[in-house]
């Protein structure tokens, strides 16, 4: 998948995220291995409220509407979430979600 096609297919994310007032103020993709845009991407956001949590309470709220609003195959090309707080600063990262298992999907 292009960035272009996962740019829009990351949009019903970015318009969750507004909708429950996780408004992101930035977000973009960079290639998790650059110069090879045939795999995944990292997810850049950025927003005002990130200041508000710790770590893992900014994951579990994105990563929770990521899973509500994305299919299997748009997940599978974000390699990890990377987080940046009002200051454009890094506030933190995901594990890559690859590792991760989605809410409706199982390890067999």
């Amino acid at each position: 998948m292009d960035r272009d096609t996962l740019e829009t297919k990351l949009q019903p994310f970015v318009l969750a995220c507004a909708e429950k007032g996780y408004q992101l103020r930035a977000h973009c993709l960079d290639e998790a291995y650059p110069g090879d845009s045939s795999t995944s991407y990292f997810l850049r956001v950025t927003a005002d409220w990130i200041d508000t949590m710790d770590c893992s309470g900014a994951l579990d709220v994105l990563l929770d509407i990521l899973w509500d609003t994305t299919d299997t195959e748009t997940r599978a090309m974000i390699f990890a979430i990377i987080i940046h707080d009002k200051n454009d600063q890094l506030h933190c990262y995901s594990p890559p979600l690859h590792s991760t298992v989605a809410k409706d999907e199982t390890v067999v």
